[in-house]
């Protein structure tokens, strides 16, 4: 199955993962300032390691943003979801009272991941993310809030205005997709119109020119029977036979006669006695070039 992101050529998804990037960015910028603040007002080594965790989430944020370009976007969004996953792991572990901050980020992590990756990797990343769930639940001290609940606010925030963000990207997406299929639709339906114009075209041609073939055939038909009635009537002068009398037959015989001629002689002199009832058929050769 393909992704989502292979159903149209256009730049729209690295343009809406460039967008989701770019939010990410901004957020975690503010989180990086306040964890530095907190550290330098409170230097402790939770606040330090919370401090470089921010800073390596931007860090990775800000890497993607510049590789997009070369990075296949799927691989990109798999790198994306698997580093929120970490993050908020790390979150919960230096964190463990702050729930409310880290429970909405492995679904952001499938989210995000969720326009630009097939179904197979989409599945394992739901895997990791319930597992994810159930490790953050498992260490955490089951309080909602921390002690510094405008940090959680703000994340839950964040984390809720990325998730509107992505599914409105992805509704974009597939409505762009649907009406590219409707228009691909209706290119086929007006090709497949021109086509059977074109069939219907060339099939009363056919008819057209079978009607002339056979017109040429009858005609051709015509011309040979009067070619033979013609050949029958030159047969029938070039052998002529007169009568003399009731009883007597003269056939003037002109030209060389080959063996073809011969029979067609000897069946007009029976017919012709046959049909005058003659007794004597007096052959003239005068005409007769050669007598063999």
């Amino acid at each position: 199955m393909l992704a989502p992101a292979q159903l149209d050529n256009t730049p729209f998804p690295l343009q809406g993962f460039r967008l989701t990037l770019k939010c990410g960015i901004a957020v975690m910028l503010l989180f990086c300032i306040a964890s530095f603040v907190t550290f330098a007002q409170q230097p402790a080594r939770v606040e330090g390691l919370s401090a470089a965790a921010d800073t390596a989430f931007t860090i990775i944020l800000i890497g993607m943003y510049v590789l997009l370009g070369r990075l296949q976007i799927e691989v990109a969004a798999l790198i994306l979801a698997g580093s929120i996953l970490i993050y908020c792991i790390i979150n919960l572990l230096l964190f463990p009272a702050a729930l409310i901050r880290v429970i909405s980020q492995p679904m952001l992590a499938v989210i995000l991941a969720l326009a630009y990756v097939n179904s197979r990797q989409l599945r394992a990343l739901s895997v990791a993310a319930w597992l994810t769930i159930v490790v953050i639940f498992w260490r955490s001290n089951y309080a909602l809030i921390s002690n510094e609940p405008i940090v959680d606010f703000v994340a839950l925030c964040a984390a809720s205005a990325i998730i509107l963000l992505v599914l409105n990207q992805f509704h974009t997406r597939m409505h762009q997709s649907l009406a590219k299929i409707r228009e691909a639709n209706a290119a086929l339906h007006s090709h497949r119109a021109d086509l059977e114009a074109q069939v219907a075209e060339r099939t009363a041609a056919l008819q057209q020119a079978m009607g002339d073939l056979e017109a040429r055939a009858a005609e051709q038909q015509r011309l040979l029977a009067e070619t033979e009635q013609q050949r029958d009537a030159i047969r029938a002068l070039s052998l002529p036979i007169l009568p003399i009398n009731q009883t007597t037959l003269a056939a003037p015989l002109i030209g060389t006669f080959d063996s073809q001629r011969l029979a067609d002689l000897q069946q007009h002199m029976l017919t012709a006695i046959e049909r005058s009832g003659a007794k004597t058929l007096v052959l003239d050769i005068t005409g007769v070039p050669a007598v063999a």
